[in-house]
């Protein structure tokens, strides 16, 4: 027991415990678990995004999206986002947690889109690569 004290300690100082994941098979099942609703998902996503995955920190608001834009759901969020110079889109976007997973590639590739959404008080920068959708926000 006295050898498992040091280790208790230090994986208790790696956790965060104002992060939090929530992950959706798609956007109605984050709709329907108040995920828009709470804001960890922005409302340009839409029902038809797939794998969401969101990382929401309850001390500083910041909140970290991931998901992918299968058939049609590509064009609607492209539509749907003010797009800006990717230097614009990145200049306030912090690295994920680790849990996460894959994020954009660094440097985004050149087919690549930068965007800032505003919605409220909050201002969502990200980057769609493909399929897919990496956005961070930290409300004003």
């Amino acid at each position: 027991m006295r050898r498992l004290a040091p280790l208790i300690l230090f994986l208790a100082g790696c956790f965060d415990p104002n992060l939090h994941r929530e992950t959706y098979q798609d956007g109605k099942m984050a709709r329907n678990f108040g995920a828009y609703q709470r804001g960890i998902v922005p409302a340009f996503l839409p029902d038809d995004a797939r794998n969401i995955t969101t990382a929401n920190n309850e001390a500083t608001k910041e909140v970290w999206v991931r998901c992918e834009l299968p058939g049609d759901t590509l064009g609607s969020v492209t539509s749907a986002v003010p797009h800006v110079a990717m230097e614009a889109a990145l200049a306030r976007m912090q690295p994920p947690p680790e849990f996460l997973g894959q994020w954009y590639s660094k440097p985004p590739d050149a087919a690549s889109s930068g965007f800032i959404y505003r919605e409220g008080s909050r201002e969502w920068h990200g980057v769609i690569e493909g399929r897919l959708c990496f956005v961070y926000c930290l409300p004003k």
